[in-house]
């Protein structure tokens, strides 16, 4: 008798457990949006590669810190790899025109 009075309570407690969080999952989501938006936290969207001048050097070559950061993302080294031949490579002339500008590169 305990054994399925247990079982059954169990049931029961899983099936409000469910019950509950379907009920307040809006409310959760509207109080995360609320504290994203008053603590000025939005989500982050990726935007295409740029490399931007304030990233050079006058050598056309990445800051130590723009290095760090652009290499750090696989899906762009090999955009990276074409505008600069190899990691601490300064900036191919060709590409040069690019600076400031949306970079994609197709294959």
């Amino acid at each position: 008798m305990w054994y399925l009075t247990r079982k059954l309570a169990g049931k029961a407690v899983s099936a409000v457990n469910d019950a509950v969080s379907d009920a307040t999952a809006p409310a959760g989501s509207l109080l995360a949006e609320f504290t994203q938006w008053q603590n000025g936290s939005y989500e982050v969207e990726l935007r295409p590669l740029m490399i931007r001048d304030f990233y050079l050097t006058s050598e056309y070559r990445l800051t130590p810190e723009a290095e760090a950061t652009l290499w750090n993302w696989e899906p762009w080294q090999p955009a990276l790899t074409k505008l600069f031949g190899e990691r601490g490579g300064a900036m191919l002339p060709r590409y040069r025109p690019l600076i400031n500008q949306e970079i994609s590169f197709n294959g």
